[in-house]
């Protein structure tokens, strides 16, 4: 099964996530957008784990979330990637002023790698994935409208736990089931 292990955000960063999608969609043409109640904060794609190797994650994560004290998060901003060339993808930003995300984010990595999880090589970049384009010519209207909304802002939400997540990618896009949660220690 596809895993991936992430941050869940709070219904309020959602919704005004989904009034920017509506901000940006009209102007971007034809993007694979996000559901608003799909986004979510990706510490690490895993990708296909075994059911034999769901425990050992889980486990992974308690001893994550224990070493891990709630934190906060600012959404906002609006961006793409890659900055030059042709835009694979539409995000907002995520700004940890604590340094937690990135320690958090680091520990998962650590973590699971022993599980059969290679590290990642690319520097962490936190982000929400509004949207991915297929259509190298979009490019140049994608960075007008996104650069538009680059005060947007969604607040700051708490962390306060984290998920593995099983991925199913169907006709109308993934879907994500919750296969644990570990909460942080207060």
């Amino acid at each position: 099964m596809r895993t991936f292990i992430a941050i869940d955000l709070d219904e309020a960063v959602r919704r005004d996530l989904g009034r920017l999608i509506q901000r940006l969609s009209p102007r971007c043409g034809d993007l694979r957008w996000s559901r608003p109640d799909t986004i979510h904060l990706t510490l690490k794609f895993l990708g296909e784990a075994s059911d034999d190797q769901i425990m050992p994650i889980c486990g992974a994560l308690r001893t994550l979330a224990a070493q891990c004290q709630p934190f906060d998060i600012d959404v906002r901003g609006a961006g793409c990637f890659p900055d030059a060339g042709s835009v694979r993808v539409v995000w907002a930003g995520v700004h940890d002023f604590s340094g937690m995300l990135a320690r958090c984010q680091s520990l998962c990595e650590e973590l699971v790698a022993p599980l059969g999880f290679p590290t990642e090589r690319r520097p962490f970049s936190p982000h929400l994935t509004l949207a991915r384009n297929k259509s190298p010519a979009l490019s140049a209207d994608i960075r007008r409208a996104v650069l538009s909304e680059v005060e947007f802002s969604a607040g700051v939400q708490t962390v306060s736990a984290v998920t593995l997540y099983q991925s199913t990618l169907t006709s109308q896009g993934s879907t994500y089931q919750p296969l644990c949660t570990c909460p942080f220690v207060d």
